[in-house]
């Protein structure tokens, strides 16, 4: 039986959860090679407290500041190009807010590596972020398509035209 589709903002949740700490996981390693020139080990990596504290607290900070900027509505109105739009701003401002609270202090050679930490931050959240929210918004809208979702439908009229309605619903899948 088809179930109903709002169950997909949870989801919405846990990918992008998956994809701040993602980003942030694959930034700070970026960060310490590339950057900093530093060697290091994975353990060495759990030892840094710059590195846990960034695993704790920056995915909350992005799912605070996306609720706030209100993505976590109904997925089912929502347009995958104007949802890539939408993650391209959002990633902007949160990144700045970001790198200008927690990066700006690195240790870095020239400015130019400030321009080179803050975009490779921001592509790097931006594509993340992107592909697990448009493969949650691909899903459902299949799901939909296919009938194993369906969105409550309230139809107003008389008996014989909601029937006729309900028959065009049920035949054009």
């Amino acid at each position: 039986m088809a179930k109903p589709a709002n169950k997909g903002i949870f989801g919405y949740v846990i990918v992008d959860y998956i994809s701040a700490l993602g980003a942030w996981f694959l930034f700070f390693i970026f960060r310490k090679i590339y950057v900093e020139k530093i060697d290091f080990t994975i353990i060495n990596l759990f030892q840094d407290k710059q590195f846990l504290y960034g695993l704790l607290i920056i995915p909350f900070f992005w799912m605070a500041y996306y609720f706030f900027s209100n993505t976590y509505s109904s997925l089912l109105k929502k347009s995958r190009l104007v949802e890539i739009y939408k993650t391209a701003t959002q990633t902007f401002i949160g990144g700045i807010v970001l790198f200008f609270s927690l990066m700006l202090n690195d240790l870095i050679k020239g400015y130019k590596d400030y321009y080179f930490l803050f975009f490779g931050f921001l592509l790097l959240h931006f594509f993340l972020t992107i592909f697990f929210r448009l493969f949650v918004l691909t899903t459902i809208k299949n799901n939909i398509q296919n009938g194993k979702l369906f969105i409550p439908t309230l139809l107003l009229g008389s008996e014989k035209n909601c029937a006729r309605i309900e028959n065009e619903i049920i035949h054009s899948k």
